[in-house]
């Protein structure tokens, strides 16, 4: 089993990472650090617990620690600026992230177009420098990190919560991990909720509800979801009929994994395969779920996608 909150590492600056990923669907996650969507190309749809949202190109999404989100995407990919900060990155002024909540997911939609407008400015600043690498850049990214979380919490609405409430955040948000592994190990052949219920010592019925609440789905809604992107890389992989798809993917037969295709794409699982698939980028790294359906870039891939957006957004 993997960590129970996803570990994210600093490779540059500690506490504070960055990188431009494009994205076709992104499975259910939460992590302990604040992270801030800026999108440069497409539209995003978020869902979470309680929450739908789609997000247009040049919006910002906030996603508060332990908040747990996927993303669909309407139409083709979607690729963004992501940073993430940890909590402990403010140590020393008067900020508790952990106790921090904004309310709204897209502040752009509730913020002045000055502050929007210097919070995108600050976004583009620290990308650069951060990826850019120049003298005494972790210095540069440091401030312009903090003037960002200034410009949120000035102008986007936000409360604070008790240390109590961070504390039961913490538990609920390794109890929905382990169910999200529970689902990773176990979706290729017959998977039943009762099993996990048994080894949380809860009820089927608590779990089940804890799962559509979390997953704004049922628990086999969404197995059929994995097995579906599962079977998406198998079909672009090629090599394998579709009987062995199917069967490597978890459908015990056919007709299932035919009835999610017309459903999702409108296509058969036959179809699917014959048709062109863009060419994947460069990866530094691959996630470790195998569902997800992403790319990252290199800082010289980023940069250059990065300032490709902004002259765009200037014409």
């Amino acid at each position: 089993m993997r960590e129970e909150v996803e570990i994210v590492d600093y490779p540059q600056i500690g506490n504070l990472k960055l990188l431009v990923n494009t994205v076709q669907y992104r499975t259910p996650h939460l992590h302990r650090e604040l992270e801030l969507l800026w999108l440069r190309k497409g539209r995003l749809q978020v869902r979470g617990p309680q929450q739908d949202i789609c997000a247009e190109e040049d919006e910002m999404l906030v996603f508060n620690p332990l908040q747990s989100h996927e993303f669909f995407t309407p139409e083709g990919a979607c690729t963004f600026l992501c940073i993430q900060i940890a909590p402990r990155f403010f140590r020393g002024t008067d900020v508790d992230l952990e106790q921090v909540v904004f309310d709204e997911s897209c502040p752009f939609r509730v913020m002045d177009a000055s502050a929007a407008s210097e919070c995108r400015r600050l976004m583009q600043e620290l990308a650069v420098s951060y990826l850019e690498k120049g003298p005494h850049y972790e210095l540069r990214c440091t401030g312009l990190a903090h003037l960002l979380l200034w410009q949120l919490l000035t102008h986007a609405p936000c409360h604070t919560v008790t240390k109590e409430k961070v504390r039961l955040a913490r538990e609920k948000a390794d109890r929905l991990t382990r169910l999200l592994d529970f689902a990773d190990q176990n979706y290729t052949h017959k998977v039943r909720l009762s099993d996990l219920a048994a080894q949380e010592h809860v009820s089927l019925g608590y779990l089940s509800h804890f799962a559509r609440e979390n997953l704004n789905r049922s628990f086999q809604e969404y197995i059929t979801e994995l097995r579906f992107h599962q079977a998406c890389k198998l079909l672009q992989a090629g090599g394998r009929s579709v009987l062995d798809v199917c069967l490597e993917a978890g459908f015990s037969d056919p007709r299932y994994l035919n009835e999610a295709f017309r459903t999702r794409l409108g296509v058969s699982p036959e179809e699917y395969r014959r048709s062109p698939m863009e060419p994947p980028s460069d990866p530094i790294f691959v996630h470790r779920s195998p569902h997800t359906m992403e790319r990252f870039y290199s800082p010289d891939q980023s940069l250059l996608i990065l300032r490709e957006a902004k002259q765009h957004g200037q014409r």
